[in-house]
């Protein structure tokens, strides 16, 4: 079980755009899923640096609605950055993240559930260790 700080380091939500993000383990994976829609796949960007996953992008007013008269206006827009502290352990390579309908899902092993599963060891005999040298 990770402490209520596990993923979130900047938790206060700005006046302009800021996904609003999940996460969770599931079945030995670490899930974080951020809504982002009407932001373009190709403008976010996701780095890890010193245990930290930074993501980071702008949602984009559509030019056809410049000039228009506005009666309400709630949807916000910007550029973002959301950072998430990793767990210990985590390896930047094993990081995965896919885009659906405007989610972006980032997914990685567990680094805990990695370190609970058992590990065999193989016993060699002598005779398997002086063919191995021999070759």
């Amino acid at each position: 079980m990770y402490p209520r700080r596990f993923f979130l380091l900047n938790d206060e939500l700005e006046q302009g755009f800021t996904p609003a993000v999940e996460a969770f383990q599931n079945d030995g994976r670490c899930v974080l899923r951020a809504e982002l829609p009407g932001v373009e796949p190709s403008t976010v960007e996701i780095d890890v640096a010193d245990g930290v996953l930074t993501l980071r992008g702008e949602r984009r007013r559509e030019a056809r609605d410049e000039g228009a008269t506005w009666y309400r206006r709630e949807a916000r827009y910007g550029a973002f950055e959301r950072r998430f502290e990793l767990p210990d352990g985590t390896s930047p390579e094993n990081i995965r993240a896919t885009w659906r309908h405007g989610v972006l899902e980032i997914t990685f092993p567990d680094p805990a559930a990695a370190r609970r599963q058992p590990v065999r060891i193989p016993v060699e005999t002598a005779a398997e260790t002086n063919t191995a040298a021999a070759a």
